[in-house]
């Protein structure tokens, strides 16, 4: 299935942002636990035993954070899809919000500055990352309406059930009038004649 849209380039910006912001966000997320595994006061004779299990912690982190990037880049950017991008923002509020929380509310982190400044880092970059993620589902969303009706027309059986996702469609999202009922025209002239 080919789209029929195109990007225009603010389209381009806030696509090539939101990739340099998850990518920041990446790197910010584990400088962050680097810092936290820093800050963190451990006792002489369980020195190696704490080394080992943040060594292993930070890799764990690491590569759950690439995972998390490569399921972003493939859903949110390659295909253009708007799912991920809503999970990304619900789950970064519910993470932003928590870090606040601990900022203000838990008094070993008021004490150690040097903890508070990496959540307070971690908390503008999961703000912009939030606001990142809202910016490039305004840019999906057409990609993704788009899907849905060359879905729907590929499913038609007839050309009455054809006319009826394409009305429902163009219901639903008049604003993609042009762009839906293109795709309409393409299915009705391979569906042939009723």
């Amino acid at each position: 299935m080919t789209t029929n849209l195109f990007f225009s380039s603010e389209d381009a910006r806030v696509r090539k942002r939101w990739l340099i912001t998850a990518l920041f966000l990446i790197f910010v997320s584990v400088l962050v636990q680097l810092i936290m595994i820093l800050g963190t006061e451990v006792e002489p004779d369980k020195g190696s035993q704490v080394v080992a299990e943040t060594g292993l912690n930070l890799i764990v982190y690491i590569a759950f954070s690439l995972l998390f990037f490569a399921i972003a880049y493939h859903c949110a950017y390659k295909k253009q899809g708007t799912r991920w991008l809503m999970f990304s923002i619900i789950v970064s509020t519910f993470f932003l919000v928590t870090t606040l929380g601990c900022c203000f509310i838990v008094p070993e982190v008021r004490e150690n500055w040097l903890t508070m400044g990496a959540l307070l880092l971690s908390a503008a970059t999961q703000g912009w990352w939030i606001w990142s993620c809202v910016r490039l589902r305004k840019v999906n969303k057409p990609f993704a309406i788009l899907k849905r009706a060359q879905k729907a027309f590929a499913q038609s059986k007839n050309s009455e059930i054809l006319g009826l996702h394409h009305e429902s469609l163009i219901k639903r999202w008049p604003q993609f009038e042009p762009a839906i009922s293109q795709e309409f025209e393409k299915a009705k002239q391979t569906l042939g004649p009723a």
